[in-house]
């Protein structure tokens, strides 16, 4: 559903990188109170599952936590159980495993951190409701919903109060459990560097993205973790897994066995601190095996995610560096040199008056927020001015070249997004959506009726935009519209056969290093991906599978030679493959159907080009069908540029290291050629 600020059901997945004020509220108010057990309250369950998940549980959790889960779920199913409650179970539903989520305020914090999902209904009001699947008995699930139920949101209410009235009893009789468990959970994390390790992860100082480093730094600081600064350089022994994407290619986590040297000025995220489990499970890796159930990402990183060179250090010598707690701040934003693909030039960029910017618009749907929200807080923590327009505003402007340079359409979330996109909300009486006396904070923007989309007079005025000399970026759902529609010409999209990418970082690689979309990168990038789309750029189909060769005489290698003539061997294939070579069999007078080369789209990110070299960290599966595809294609016509991204670059405010794809690309609209 449209949300407007920001987004809606994520902003239960912010707690990462939180971006969103109610995430930052919710840890103020944690770090004002200290709870021992903080609950996340939801709907959507019938009636309702108390969670434990079902696994895989997040690897850095403390097993004592994880049993407290399972101990406190299964007093309140009995409870509620053994008083006549229906429908209450626990187990079934979800997983343990991705740290984004609001009950992680105290999980991450040596806090029991747990949630409710109930029933729910969409409006407040009372309907009858049918449960399918979940009111069938499970082993899991022996006192099962109810299969018709007239529900309200009274009924919400009255299950979860329930459910907290239980666990506040069992909490009050059991106040010295709770309480040295707190102080045990705590002991045992600032033990974690010299018991199961690592000692310590460390950010060399004198990398090239010290924006994107600082806002790590403070982003942990913000979580309560300390971050500590090397008083001068040093070297330890003893690194883990590789830092960059170039190197993990190559070795697969293997430990390194010479010593590592830092700059002085290095941070140094020790892990004998109360908060050790939080910052090693945002800074390590994940791997999550293809035959697990999984909820959300699979993969988080931060180092990958804001592309900055992290080492995780085993050696508890690192504890002996001489160092000081980092109080924040540092060097004063200042303009950097244009090859820095780092946030602190965006924002010095933009906070520059003296100097003529692109003009920007952002178009979002009036189908749903979730994804869009997370594009206007990445640009508006840069500092980037833009102007919020519809896709209703696109369909009645006709001259949209007059008033922008670029206009950003980020993705709309969508199963059916192409068509969505054009025509909106089925036919019915106007949904306003309005400030009034009684909606006042409806402010972001307004309409008299969200259900009529883009249209095709909204989709004949983007082309016209881009043909004039205008920048139309889009990302995953949006592109496929923009293949669909015909404004990025000679791009197919490959329907996904067997993989699963569900959330998860890969190394993808610079294509065409002469894109000014690219600079500052390093040949080797990582980038968050998400199971779709797929593309494919040229005018030839996929190859087909090579056949194997007719049974005759020799070997497997030996040329099969008709009798009774001279044998003639077929040409070789071109080495290099040319998407827009025409067929071997095409005729003479072909040429005028050809693209021009001007006009071919070209391929400026890539995935890496051997399946075993992709994953960085999460899950992958079948990735063959991702190698070598490509992420990033900047598609000419006329005067302008449809830039398609297979990834989204801006997600959760988590993925800072390839917001500069976007910004370069901004920056350069007019000098894509």
């Amino acid at each position: 559903m449209y949300w407007g600020h920001y987004v809606a059901h994520d902003n239960n997945r912010d707690y990462m990188g939180l971006a969103l004020a109610l995430s930052r509220n919710v840890l103020k108010a944690y770090f004002d109170f200290h709870p021992q057990v903080i609950h996340d309250l939801h709907e959507s369950v019938p009636f309702m599952y108390i969670s434990t998940g079902t696994g895989p549980y997040n690897a850095s959790l403390d097993p004592i936590m994880v049993d407290e889960w399972h101990r406190m779920a299964w007093h309140e199913v009995q409870e509620m159980t053994r008083r006549g409650v229906p429908g209450v179970w626990t187990w079934g539903f979800f997983d343990g495993w991705a740290p984004n989520y609001m009950f992680w305020t105290g999980m991450g914090h040596n806090t029991i951190g747990r949630f409710y999902e109930t029933f729910g209904n969409r409006f407040p009001s009372t309907e009858n409701r049918i449960v399918r699947g979940q009111s069938d008995r499970e082993w899991y699930r022996t006192n099962p919903p109810l299969p018709t139920v007239k529900w309200s949101l009274r009924n919400n209410i009255n299950y979860q109060q329930s459910g907290l009235l239980f666990a506040l009893s069992d909490m009050a009789e059991r106040r010295q459990h709770f309480l040295e468990q707190f102080w045990l959970l705590s002991k045992r994390s600032v033990a974690k560097a010299t018991t199961e390790g690592p000692a310590a992860w460390v950010f060399d100082g004198a990398q090239k993205r010290q924006g994107q480093l600082r806002d790590l730094m403070t982003l942990l600081r913000m979580h309560g973790v300390e971050v500590n600064v090397a008083d001068d350089a040093f070297a330890v022994n003893g690194s883990g897994a590789p830092p960059s994407p170039a190197a993990a290619a190559e070795d697969r986590g293997a430990p390194q066995k010479k010593a590592t040297t830092f700059a002085k000025g290095s941070f140094v995220v020790r892990m004998d601190q109360p908060y050790s489990r939080l910052a090693d499970t945002m800074l390590d890796t994940q791997y999550v095996r293809s035959d697990e159930k999984v909820y959300d990402d699979t993969g988080w990183t931060l180092g990958y995610l804001k592309n900055v060179e992290f080492k995780r250090i085993v050696d508890p010598e690192v504890l002996k560096v001489p160092m000081h707690l980092w109080e924040g701040g540092g060097q004063a934003i200042l303009p950097v040199p244009k090859n820095n693909a780092d946030t602190d030039y965006f924002r010095a960029y933009w906070a520059d008056a003296t100097t003529k910017k692109p003009r920007i618009a952002l178009m979002h749907t009036w189908l749903r927020t979730q994804d869009e929200g997370w594009w206007r807080l990445a640009l508006e923590s840069m500092g980037v001015p833009y102007t919020y327009i519809s896709t209703q505003d696109c369909s009645r402007t006709p001259n949209l070249r007059e008033k922008f340079d670029v206009i950003l359409f980020p993705p709309t979330g969508g199963n059916n997004a192409s068509q969505e996109i054009v025509n909106g909300l089925p036919p019915g009486p106007p949904l306003p959506w309005k400030k009034t006396e009684l909606t006042p904070n409806l402010t972001v923007d307004q309409t008299d009726d969200m259900r009529p989309g883009l249209g095709m007079s909204g989709v004949e005025n983007l082309m016209r935009f881009v043909d004039d000399g205008g920048l139309l970026i889009t990302a995953r759902d949006t592109s496929v519209w923009a293949i669909d529609y015909g404004l990025a010409r000679w791009v197919r999209v490959v329907p996904p056969q067997k993989l699963r990418a569900p959330g998860t970082i890969l190394s993808a690689s610079v294509t065409d290093k002469t894109s000014a979309i690219v600079t500052g990168y390093d040949e080797a990038i990582p980038l968050y991906f998400s199971n779709t789309p797929i593309f494919r750029v040229g005018l030839t189909q996929e190859p087909p599978a090579t056949e194997s060769r007719p049974s005759g005489r020799g070997g497997k290698s030996d040329p099969d030679v008709p009798q009774g003539r001279p044998y003639v061997p077929v040409p070789e294939k071109p080495k290099v493959e040319d998407p827009f070579q025409p067929p071997e069999d095409a005729p003479w007078n072909s040429e005028f159907a050809m693209t021009r080369p001007e006009d071919r789209p070209r391929v400026v990110v890539s995935f890496a080009k051997q399946a075993d070299h992709l994953l960085l960290s999460g899950m992958l599966d079948n990735g063959d069908e991702l190698a070598g595809k490509p992420v990033v294609i900047d598609a000419p016509r006329g005067r302008g540029h449809v830039l398609l991204f297979a990834n989204n670059p801006m997600w959760r405010q988590n993925t800072q290291g390839s917001y500069a794809l976007v910004m370069n690309a901004i920056m350069n609209w007019d000098r894509l050629r």
